[in-house]
């Protein structure tokens, strides 16, 4: 019982913002199965009148009574007429009603969608270090087909449901007793296997998700590292595991679908086999006119064949509900909770850097406890050239993660314009910053696209010019489509060294007031690294520059030297 409110709980949540939407979808619903059942039942007198006999039960009499006086061609014509209007204009209605379904689901997944990417975009940093890549895509594009997936299933069973009821309705009129040794076979068989089906489809459900979060994370992870495991010759060992998982999935996936076809089956036997019993024994034993039998055991099987599929469509349905709802919950929940979001415009709009960047008895360690970070003090002097150089987990990246902020001191403070950074604005002081990373991510899309997108407004003259600063725009020349060449999925159609220009104009473009530079050079040749740096050097004039690297030998230009070791920094020279 439990269970059960839950899952209403969640239906409400879930169709909250689209309360009268549902109203309507579900009004339509039951208009399409009124005139389905409708017209369905004007087959009987149309029947009768044809073969003539005795009364097919309270619906044919009720139809045919108005007709007393009219000729029998008459009454066949103007009953052929309606039900074909009927049968138009139910089609009409179900299509009208088809469309309107998907619009509404389609756009509901799209709202997910939307809802998960703005929550992941927004988050804390951290968040993305505790959660996997993979499961966070599984939720984005998988999990939320899962969810309409239910959703479609939800309104097939009302209607299955709604549709049984009233295909029942006729049958009771034509011959009640038919119908209740019908209805009661069917039900206990429904009883019977309820149980069966409930927990096979939850634990279908439960097993769907699991796979698919695995086959989304060894995707994501091995398309990312493909040159590690070619490097490592690794790909036999990656594809056994992933066939693996495959195997399994196609296995749950083709026996749920086996299983799911089964009520159909099993239902149309039984009910052809009931209605078999029935007519022989009103033949054999009862001796009644075959005349009299024909539009009766006609309506019968015709109306008990619909009643098999749509019991079939609603045990079936049910089993796509129950298989997906683990799937409709957990959306439901991610788009409702989200996580954990940045403020990125609490305190004050950040301007200009007018003085030093001062980093004041600075203390960080990470939740497992470990000190990265130890009463940390240095001054980044305002329009210096300042190298950081430290050794691999000295805390150089933690430092960048502190100017970014992406993380907060534990104690301690850096001081910008003599104020607390804390106290201003991220996103006022991100707009100031430019930052180039040892991994550089660029999109799949042009040379001038991704050099633009550090500067969304910028022309193509000014991403050109800044091209040639970085020394880039010797070899984008080179390329048949110059800056329209395609750089490919993470720039793969690109060196290292071609991409980290790329990412170093993507930085200059933005005229930043302190740039970052996180071993943005490693990747490029000592030669052209030098020549590299002279040029930063000069074209950051009256700009602050944190450049920090774990070579020594690149330091020369620079303005101010500090080596990071023990969470502590040494002035160097």
């Amino acid at each position: 019982m439990k269970n059960k409110f839950n899952a209403f709980s969640i239906w409400k949540e879930v169709v909250s913002h689209k309360k009268r939407s549902m109203m309507l979808l579900v009004l339509m619903v039951v208009i399409t199965s009124f005139l389905d059942a409708f017209s369905i039942s004007l087959l009987l007198p149309i029947m009768q009148t044809v073969i003539g006999g005795e009364s097919g039960g309270v619906i044919s009499d009720f139809l045919l009574a108005p007709f007393e006086a009219y000729d029998k061609s008459e009454v066949l014509v103007f009953m052929i007429i309606i039900f074909f209007l009927l049968i138009a204009i139910k089609n009409i209605l179900t299509y009208i009603k088809d469309r309107f379904q998907f619009n509404l689901f389609h756009g509901m997944r799209g709202h997910w969608m939307k809802e998960l990417m703005t929550h992941y975009l927004y988050a804390k940093y951290d968040f993305f270090e505790n959660h996997k890549q993979g499961d966070l895509v599984n939720n984005v594009l998988v999990e939320t087909d899962k969810a309409f997936i239910c959703l479609k299933f939800v309104i097939q069973f009302i209607s299955a449901a709604f549709l049984s009821a009233l295909m029942l309705v006729v049958l009771l009129l034509t011959s009640w007793v038919v119908t209740l040794a019908l209805t009661s076979v069917m039900l206990l068989l429904t009883l019977s296997v309820n149980v069966l089906i409930k927990k096979y489809s939850t634990k279908v459900g439960q097993e769907k998700i699991k796979h698919a979060r695995y086959l989304s994370n060894s995707v994501s992870e091995s398309i990312f590292a493909i040159k590690q495991i070619k490097a490592m010759g690794m790909e036999n060992g990656v594809l056994a595991e992933y066939n693996n998982v495959i195997t399994k999935y196609v296995k749950v996936l083709a026996d749920f679908s086996v299983f799911s076809s089964l009520p159909k089956k099993l239902s149309e036997v039984v009910i052809i086999f009931i209605l078999a019993v029935v007519m022989i024994y009103a033949i054999l034993i009862l001796n009644i006119d075959i005349n009299n039998l024909v539009p009766v055991i006609a309506i019968f099987v015709l109306v008990g064949n619909r009643v098999a599929v749509q019991v079939s469509m609603l045990v079936n349905s049910r089993m796509h509900v129950l298989s997906n709802y683990e799937s409709l919950r957990r959306i439901n929940k991610l788009v409702r909770e989200g996580c954990e979001q940045e403020n990125l415009t609490a305190g004050y709009e950040f301007n200009n850097l007018d003085g030093d960047i001062i980093f004041q008895d600075l203390l960080f360690s990470y939740q497992d406890k470990s000190t990265v970070l130890d009463s940390l003090n240095f001054i980044i002097p305002k329009g210096k050239f300042v190298f950081l150089i430290g050794d691999s987990g000295s805390g150089k990246s933690t430092i960048i993660d502190l100017l970014l902020r992406f993380r907060d001191p534990n104690l301690g403070r850096i001081l910008i314009n003599d104020n607390d950074l804390l106290e201003y604005s991220a996103i006022s002081w991100r707009k100031c910053v430019g930052y180039v990373g040892q991994d550089v991510m660029l999109f799949n899309t042009s040379i001038l696209e991704n050099v633009r997108f550090g500067s969304l407004d910028a022309s193509d003259d000014d991403v050109v010019s800044v091209c040639k600063k970085v020394h880039a725009h010797e070899f984008i020349q080179k390329f048949s489509e110059g800056y329209k060449t395609n750089v490919g999925d993470r720039g793969m159609k690109l060196s290292g060294g071609q991409k980290q220009r790329l990412a170093l104009a993507r930085a200059m473009l933005r005229n930043p007031q302190l740039i970052i530079f996180d071993e943005a050079t490693s990747a490029l040749d000592q030669e052209l690294e030098e020549k590299i740096i002279q040029e930063i050097k000069s074209e950051s004039v009256g700009k602050t520059v944190l450049f920090i690297t774990h070579r020594l030998s690149t330091s020369k230009h620079a303005d101010l030297v500090y080596q990071l070791k023990d969470g502590k920094v040494l002035k160097v020279s």
